[in-house]
């Protein structure tokens, strides 16, 4: 996955996790996941 693809998947899971918690630390939270599935997304392509 592009570097660009992975910037805009972990700010949308940002965006996403600060809507649905309402607070600083649910974006945090979001982030980390959405980092996390990419990681491990482009570690194993065959996951998609």
């Amino acid at each position: 996955m592009p570097l660009q693809g992975i910037a805009t998947g972990e700010a949308t899971q940002a965006a996403v996790g600060g809507l649905i918690s309402d607070s600083t630390a649910g974006a945090i939270n979001a982030a980390e996941i959405g980092k996390r599935a990419i990681d491990i997304i482009s570690l194993n392509p065959k996951l998609i």
